[in-house]
C-alpha cells in the first residue's frame, strides 16, 4: 500500500533522506531480491573485484548439476512476455526460445577455489577459506540477443542465514553482480553473443525492504504513485524531482547490483557502460507487483571522465 504523508514537502523532505542514505550505502552493499542518451551517471567506485572464476560458481551446484536450460518448458510470466514484446525482445512465442534460464542454489559446504578481495581488509579470503552452507538461491532469465537480463528469485547468503537460520558462514562469492555475471557469461557463450551486448537490467517483483522503502515514498509524492506499464521513466542526470528519483532508484540495493555488475566486469565488458534511465512501474497497492528496469547505454566519449575506471 502507499504511503501517504500530510504534506508535499515532507515526502519530499524523506525522498531528500533516502537518497543521501543509500548514495553513501552504494558503494558497500547489494541486494536480496524476491523476487534520447544522457550524460554518464557518475557512481561510487566499488572495492576491489574478487579474482572469480568459473569454477568459482561450482559452490551454489552442491552434488546436482545446475538447473539450466533453454528449452520450450520455461516459460517467460505473462507480465514480463508483455514487457519483452513492448521492447521488441524475443520472446516464448517464437520457433526459438531466445533467453537462457538459470538457477543456481549453494547447497553445501565447501571452500574457496580462489582468492578474493584484497590482503588484509576483513573481505579478504585466501584459498581453501572453508565456507558453510546459506541455502543461497539465484534465479534469472537472460536474453544475450535481446541484452536482457532479467532478476527473478534472488536470496543472498547473510539474507538466508539471517532468516532461514542457515549455518554459514558466507561463501565469498555472495553478491549478485557476480553470480549473474557467470549467468550472464554462460548465456552469452551459448547464443554466440558478446557480453558486452548489455541493454537491459530488469529487476522483477522488486521486494528488498529498503528498495521497497524508496518505492511507497516516490508512491506517495504529488503525481508519482506507479502506474501500469510503461510508467515513468526517472533520468538520473535530470534537474529537480525527477532526476532525484532516478537516483535514489540507481543507490537503491536493486540499482547497485547494476552498478557493480557494470564497473566490476568494465575490462571484459570491453566499453564503459551506464545507467541512462530508470523506469518504475505497477500496481502501487499491492506490495509485490513493483519493478525497476535500468536502461544501459555506452558512456558517451566526452563524459567518459565522469565515472571511475577501476585499479
Amino acid at each position: 500500500m502507499a504511503t501517504n504523508y500530510s504534506r508535499p514537502r515532507t515526502k519530499w523532505r524523506i525522498l531528500q533522506i533516502l537518497f543521501v542514505l543509500f548514495a553513501t550505502v552504494a558503494q558497500c552493499r547489494e541486494f536480496v531480491d524476491w523476487n534520447s542518451t544522457s550524460p554518464a551517471v557518475k557512481v561510487g567506485t566499488p572495492p576491489s573485484s574478487p579474482t572469480d572464476s568459473p569454477e568459482d560458481l561450482e559452490i551454489y551446484q552442491g552434488d546436482e548439476p545446475p538447473s539450466t536450460g533453454c528449452t520450450p518448458g520455461v516459460q517467460l510470466e505473462p507480465d514480463v512476455a508483455e514487457v519483452y514484446r513492448q521492447l521488441q525482445i524475443s520472446d516464448t512465442t517464437d520457433e526459438n526460445l531466445m533467453f537462457r534460464w538459470t538457477q543456481h542454489r549453494q547447497r553445501g559446504p565447501g571452500s574457496t577455489q580462489a582468492s578474493y578481495g584484497q590482503a588484509g581488509t576483513p573481505d579478504y579470503f585466501a584459498r581453501n577459506t572453508p565456507y558453510g552452507t546459506t541455502g543461497a538461491y539465484y534465479e534469472n532469465q537472460i536474453n544475450p540477443v535481446g541484452g536482457m537480463l532479467l532478476s527473478m528469485y534472488n536470496f543472498g547468503p547473510e539474507y538466508m542465514m539471517h532468516n532461514k537460520g542457515k549455518s554459514g558462514p558466507p561463501p565469498p562469492m555472495k553478491r549478485l553482480s557476480d553470480v549473474l555475471w557467470f549467468q550472464w557469461e554462460d548465456a552469452c557463450r551459448v547464443f554466440g553473443v558478446h557480453v558486452n551486448n548489455i541493454r537491459y537490467f530488469y529487476q522483477h517483483q522488486a521486494s528488498d525492504e529498503d528498495t521497497q522503502v524508496i518505492m511507497y515514498v516516490v508512491n506517495g509524492m504529488p503525481e508519482q504513485e506507479a502506474r501500469p506499464w510503461p510508467g515513468v521513466d526517472y533520468y538520473p542526470d535530470d534537474p529537480g524531482v525527477n532526476g532525484n528519483i532516478g537516483k535514489a532508484f540507481l543507490g537503491s540495493p536493486n540499482g547497485n547490483a547494476v552498478a557493480f555488475f557494470l564497473a566490476q566486469h568494465e575490462a571484459l565488458i570491453g566499453k564503459r557502460l551506464t545507467v541512462e534511465k530508470v523506469r518504475y512501474w505497477g500496481d502501487a497497492w499491492a506490495q509485490y507487483d513493483l519493478h525497476l528496469l535500468f536502461y544501459i547505454v555506452e558512456v558517451p566519449e566526452a563524459d567518459k571522465s565522469l565515472t571511475p575506471t577501476l585499479s
